[in-house]
């Protein structure tokens, strides 16, 4: 039965190189429906983030964007976004897929966002062939901790310093061992935060493998019970990529959100990024190497799993990736 209104309604897997990979992600092209409506509907959805789209006023290539999980509104969330980016380029050219070079302008929370098409391969070495980059403000990394954390010693902080555990209160060792098991607690060497996102880095001691990230298991009612998203609303853990034939690796867990487990999650790599790019310059320096990459290849490794380029400006972070539309619909109210 249809109802009222109709809006579209599109399904898109965003930093994925085939369906079912990478981040689910739904985009409602809204214009016309009350935003009293938009967390009922990503709630109804139920995916990890719905994006809401707008006409605006500054052209025909800028839009608003508003994001939702199933229970709250985010501030910022790289992969709908760039699902929303592909909805909007696709649907312009009359098709899915374009080679020519196209650009669309987001007014969000988080300032105007840009997204580019583009089949430049950033990273052709690790198979990565992003078919849109888009431009996000940095989160940069502090090693300032959120509460009941108590504030890390200043060698603690130097270059080369392990984060030392036990030096927290035995709510922080829990907590931290509800994020990566019991197996993996002492293994992290390092812990940083970005207070805008509100996220935390968990650091694992280098020689971690894919495999062993992949086994962690976190605790989420812990997690959940331990901070309150006023300080934390999402937890990476994140290692060198090793063997993997990437830069480095990472998980994303954000119970706070009503997302246990976020599959690809590009806004943890405005963060992860620019840590990320400190480590490995810094490992060079030591080893006396002057080549320093600009773009870093990342994979998240969930389930589902999805690639990223993560490139570093002076302000923006430009992600490149992969994002295919798996369904076209019609929201019916």
């Amino acid at each position: 039965m249809t109802g009222k209104h109709s809006y579209p309604l599109y399904f898109v897997d965003a930093f994925a190189t085939a369906p079912f990979e990478g981040n689910q992600a739904a985009v409602v092209l809204a214009d016309g429906l009350s935003p009293d409506l938009y967390q009922h509907i990503a709630a109804e959805l139920n995916l990890s983030e719905t994006s809401f789209v707008t006409s605006c006023a500054e052209g025909s290539r800028t839009y608003n964007l508003r994001w939702f999980t199933p229970t709250t509104e985010v501030p910022l969330c790289g992969h709908a976004t760039l699902a929303a980016a592909a909805v909007l380029i696709g649907r312009d050219e009359g098709k899915r897929d374009i080679s020519t070079r196209k650009g669309v302008h987001f007014k969000t929370a988080s300032g105007m966002l840009s997204v580019e098409k583009s089949d430049h391969d950033a990273k052709p070495e690790c198979g990565v062939s992003p078919h849109f980059t888009m431009r996000l403000p940095l989160a940069p990394p502090s090693t300032t901790l959120p509460p009941p954390f108590l504030q890390r010693p200043a060698q603690e902080t130097n270059a080369g310093a392990e984060f030392a555990i036990c030096s927290q209160p035995a709510a922080v060792q829990a907590f931290l061992q509800a994020c990566v098991g019991e197996g993996f607690k002492d293994s992290i060497v390092d812990v940083v935060y970005n207070s805008t996102l509100k996220y935390l880095v968990l650091r694992l001691a280098d020689g971690t493998t894919q495999q062993q990230l992949e086994s962690i298991t976190p605790d989420f009612v812990s997690m959940s019970s331990f901070a309150h998203k006023e300080h934390v609303t999402g937890v990476c853990v994140t290692c060198l990529g090793g063997s993997s034939g990437f830069d480095f690796l990472s998980r994303f867990f954000g119970p706070w959100m009503g997302i246990p487990e976020d599959p690809v999650t590009g806004s943890a790599h405005t963060l992860l990024g620019p840590y990320w790019a400190q480590q490995l310059k810094a490992q060079k320096q030591a080893a006396s190497d002057s080549h320093v990459s600009p773009c870093l290849s990342a994979r998240q490794c969930s389930k589902r799993g999805g690639k990223l380029t993560v490139c570093i400006g002076h302000d923006q972070a430009s992600l490149g990736g992969s994002a295919m539309i798996v369904m076209e619909g019609q929201l019916n109210l």
